[in-house]
C-alpha cells in the first residue's frame, strides 16, 4: 500500500486554508455562539483527519518494514539453497546424456553445462548457432539437415557451410545416445521474435525423435511456449536465471512433465 504523503499534505492545507475564510466571513454574519460551534465542528474534523493521515502513515511504515523483512528471508533461502545446490541435484541425471541447441546470444549456456555436469549428465554435444545462421530462403532443409546433425552427427553441405563460416559452433561428439535435448533461445527481446517459425519447425522435427527441454529466463518472453503447449514431447522450465529455475531443470530432467519455480517450492 502506497500512500503519496505531498497530496494528503495538500489537502489538509487546502481544508485549513477553507476554514480560515469559512470562520472570517461566518463571523461577519452570524453571532459568535453559532461561530464558536462551527468552530469546534471544525476543529474536531481536523483532529480527526490528522489522526487518519498519522494512521495511515504508520500502516505504511509497517508495510514497508514487513516488507523489508520478507525480501530478506528471501533473499537467505534463495542463498541457502545456492549454496546448497549440489547436495539437491548430485547424481540425479547419472548416466543420462543430452545435447544442448543454442540460437542467438544466451548468458545462462554455462550455467546450463555446469549444472548438468553437477547433476551427472553427459553432455554429448553442444551446438551454438547465430542469428545469422537461420537466414536461409529453404527453410526445410534447413531444418532437416541441422535436425539430423543434432540427433544423429550427420554432417551435411548446409552444416559445413555453416561451421566454415562461422554460424554454426559445436561441441562434442555423437557417440553415445541421447536422452533429450536442451533448447536455449536467446535472452535478447530483439532476437527472441526473429525467425520464431524456424525455430518452432527445429524443435517440432526434434520432438519427433526425442524429449525437447525448452530454458527460459526471466528475460525470456516464451513466445514459443504457446505455439508449442500441445506437443507432448517438448517440456518448458522456466526461470532458469534463480536458483528454483536451476533445480527445476534438473528434476524436469529426471521426469516428464512440467515445472516451474512455485511448483519446485511447494
Amino acid at each position: 500500500m502506497i500512500i503519496d504523503f505531498r497530496y494528503h499534505i495538500a489537502s489538509l492545507v487546502a481544508i485549513f486554508i477553507a476554514l480560515g475564510l469559512g470562520i472570517l466571513i461566518g463571523s461577519t454574519l452570524v453571532g459568535q455562539d453559532f461561530m464558536e460551534n462551527v468552530a469546534n465542528e471544525q476543529r474536531a474534523l481536523i483532529e480527526r483527519l490528522e489522526e487518519d493521515y498519522l494512521s495511515l502513515r504508520q500502516e505504511t511504515k509497517n508495510l514497508k518494514l514487513e516488507l523489508n523483512e520478507k525480501n530478506s528471508q528471501l533473499a537467505f533461502y534463495q542463498n541457502f539453497m545456492l549454496e546448497n545446490r549440489i547436495h539437491f541435484i548430485r547424481d540425479k541425471l547419472q548416466g543420462r546424456n543430452f545435447a544442448i541447441v543454442q540460437i542467438g546470444q544466451n548468458e545462462y549456456t554455462p550455467e546450463v553445462i555446469k549444472i548438468l555436469e553437477e547433476a551427472g549428465a553427459g553432455i554429448i554435444t553442444a551446438n551454438f548457432f547465430s542469428q545469422e545462421a537461420i537466414r536461409i530462403e529453404n527453410v526445410n532443409l534447413f531444418v532437416e539437415e541441422i535436425g539430423k546433425f543434432i540427433l544423429k552427427g550427420e554432417q551435411g553441405e548446409l552444416v559445413g557451410f555453416l561451421t566454415e563460416n562461422q554460424f554454426m559452433e559445436t561441441m562434442g561428439t555423437h557417440d553415445q545416445p541421447l536422452d533429450g535435448i536442451i533448447f536455449l533461445d536467446s535472452v535478447e527481446e530483439r532476437e527472441q521474435e526473429l525467425f520464431s517459425e524456424l525455430k518452432i519447425s527445429i524443435i517440432k522435427f526434434l520432438e519427433k525423435n526425442l524429449p525437447v527441454y525448452i530454458v527460459h529466463t526471466g528475460k525470456s518472453k516464451n513466445s514459443l511456449l504457446a505455439e508449442l503447449n500441445n506437443f507432448p514431447g517438448v517440456f518448458s522450465i522456466e526461470n532458469f536465471d534463480n536458483i528454483y529455475g536451476q533445480i527445476a531443470l534438473v528434476l524436469q530432467l529426471m521426469d516428464s512433465g512440467q515445472f516451474t519455480d512455485k511448483e519446485v517450492t511447494n
